[in-house]
């Protein structure tokens, strides 16, 4: 989950181009050589990192360039739960900073939202996010489950409500198609 949004923060970071996390998790032992890793990928720098679960979270990362080898830049931040976003989106403006500049204030404000109030509401939205990308009807449903729950934990996650509405809005669209084919 730490990843993924670390990920999506970046991506929305203009003029700055970053490899799906499907691609970057070929390499997430560790053991690749920042060289040949970053040749796969097309990249030139390689954000690494780590989370240390606790109280307080603690994520640490560092960014290398991987022509060189060379760390140009590290960062952590400790934080309790709701507040691990603006940690995450503390530490995505600094990379962001160090390779294209210093990100606008409204994308700043986005990356450091929270997505959801409790670790529990944000574990049944991880969850629902990985049922829904397998696109089956029973999956759905257990996406539909994980969102309801989210919301129930959350009422104003609105991602959770976002996603939910968009599996019933795709189902309804679903059985709409299957009832004109007929």
């Amino acid at each position: 989950g730490i990843s993924e949004e670390l990920i999506g923060d970046l991506a929305r970071v203009n003029r700055l181009i970053v490899v799906t996390r499907n691609s970057s998790f070929m390499f997430r032992d560790g053991t690749a050589n920042p060289h040949n890793a970053a040749a796969r990928l097309g990249v030139r720098y390689l954000l690494g990192g780590t989370v240390q679960p606790g109280d307080e979270v603690t994520i640490e990362a560092t960014l290398i360039d991987a022509r060189t080898g060379e760390k140009i830049w590290s960062g952590s931040q400790s934080c309790g739960f709701p507040e691990i976003f603006k940690g995450l989106g503390k530490l995505a403006g600094e990379v962001a900073e160090r390779l294209v500049g210093p990100p606008d204030a409204e994308w700043l404000a986005r990356a450091s939202r929270a997505r959801a109030a409790t670790p529990e509401a944000y574990e049944a939205l991880l969850k629902g996010r990985e049922l829904i990308g397998r696109m089956t009807p029973a999956d759905d449903r257990a996406a539909r489950e994980q969102f309801d729950r989210a919301l129930g934990l959350d009422p104003a996650c609105a991602e959770a409500l976002g996603l939910l509405a968009m599996i019933h809005h795709l189902a309804y669209r679903k059985g709409r198609e299957e009832n004109e084919a007929e």
